[in-house]
Formats: C-alpha cells, sequence, structure tokens
C-alpha cells in the first residue's frame, strides 16, 4: 500500500491554515504572481527522494520520502513579530515527532522576505 506523504504532510502543518488569520499554504510552488503573495506563506514539497529504508527478503518493506516545508516571512526580520511563523511550524514537527533539519536562509531581496527550510524524512 501506498502512503499520501503530501497528506501526511499536509496534516502536520494544516493547524496553521485553520487558525485566525489563516496562514496561506501551497504545494511544491506558490502560484500567485509576486504583487499578490501574501506578506507570509509556507510552500511544503514532498517526494523530492523516496528511498529504501527496510528491506526483508530482498524486497524494500518501507520506504522514506524527503521532504521540505519553506516558511517565507515579509521583511528583513528586525521586526518584533520575525519568526512567528517558523516557531509555529518548528512547534508542529516537534509535536508530530519529525526529526528535521532546519536552514535559515536569511533575507531574500528579490521577494523582500525572510525565508527558513526545514527538511526531513516521513517513513
Amino acid at each position: 500500500m501506498t502512503k499520501d506523504y503530501n497528506q501526511i504532510l499536509y496534516d502536520i502543518i494544516k493547524p496553521l491554515a485553520l487558525r485566525t488569520p489563516p496562514v496561506k499554504i501551497y504545494r511544491n510552488a506558490i502560484d500567485s504572481d509576486y504583487d499578490s503573495q501574501p506578506d507570509d506563506y509556507i510552500v511544503y514539497s514532498t517526494g523530492l527522494s523516496d528511498n529504501p529504508f527496510i528491506y526483508g527478503d530482498g524486497k524494500v518493506l518501507m520506504r522514506k520520502c524527503s521532504c521540505d516545508i519553506t516558511v517565507s516571512e515579509k521583511g528583513t526580520g528586525n521586526n518584533e513579530n520575525a519568526g512567528y511563523l517558523v516557531n509555529l511550524v518548528e512547534d508542529l514537527l516537534i509535536k508530530n515527532n519529525v526529526h528535521y533539519m532546519k536552514i535559515s536562509v536569511g533575507y531574500v531581496e528579490s521577494t523582500d522576505s525572510m525565508q527558513t527550510t526545514f527538511d526531513f524524512s516521513l517513513t
């Protein structure tokens, strides 16, 4: 039986889409032009690689799927709310026992935003 890793990952971050105000969440890529992009948003991707994890009798019994969540927050990171969305995502990953690597991309001038990526595998 094949797991739907997109759904598993979305279920982890879905509480952010249900809060007030809701956080805009995109799968694989943001689907709006620069002028209509929200100030803060999340882009998630799954299946960047799909590797054998546990073998049995020469067959793959379990696979692991690499995933990432990119958090984009408008501004240079010098305001009092900087990092709030990153903290919310990190809390959800910890709550769901996801072991991740957090990569701070920093300020991206072309989008006038701070970006942080969480990289991890799901089994």
